[in-house]
């Protein structure tokens, strides 16, 4: 029940301003449909992995969705670089800059 929660919480605070954050920047990126393929096939895999982290462990689950939702952790920190499309999509993110960034 608690673990239930926690996930619920951390989806709405980190899970989904991550995947707005990753459309915004690929959009802002003009980056070619296979990036926006490979963006969703990164979150796809990416999203039950970070949400079982956070049932797991309560701690960095609240200091990375503060973090992310103020802005102090970057969303491609909580990608894995190994998993499908995410090198490419962490390849792009990088190369463009994120809401408040010149």
């Amino acid at each position: 029940m608690f673990s239930e929660i926690i996930a619920s919480v951390f989806s709405m605070f980190l899970i989904e301003p991550l995947q707005a954050e990753v459309a915004e920047r690929v959009a802002a990126a003009k980056a070619p449909t296979e990036i926006a393929l490979a963006s969703q096939e990164c979150l796809t895999t990416q999203a039950p992995r970070l949400l079982e982290r956070a049932t797991n462990e309560v701690g960095w689950a609240v200091s990375n969705a503060v973090g992310l939702s103020i802005g102090w952790t970057d969303p491609t920190d909580l990608l894995d670089k190994s998993a499908p499309g995410c090198a490419q999509l962490i390849g792009v993110l990088n190369e463009t800059p994120g809401e408040g960034e010149a």
